[in-house]
């Protein structure tokens, strides 16, 4: 099931996005939704941020680092700007 076909599933998130957004979920709104959430999460110390910062000592544990891996091999956003 596509993003927006869940989320309009949610009677609970419908009511949301009609507040919100003045209509029913749809894609626009969707990404909308998720910057703004995302913008919220903020860090700028740990470990893994200090390792994006060029730290050569990087995240303490292998997974941070398997997981980055991963993400730069495997994911469809390779052309994001910190590449």
């Amino acid at each position: 099931m596509l993003p927006v076909a869940r989320i309009a599933a949610v009677p609970e998130y419908q009511e949301t996005f009609r507040k919100v957004f003045g209509g029913p979920p749809n894609a626009r709104d969707l990404v909308r939704a998720i910057t703004s959430y995302e913008r919220t999460q903020l860090s700028f110390d740990s470990p893994f941020d200090r390792f994006i910062a060029g730290d050569s000592r990087g995240p303490s544990t292998t997974p941070p680092k398997r997981g980055w891996e991963l993400f730069n091999t495997r994911c469809s956003l390779q052309q994001m700007p910190w590449r």
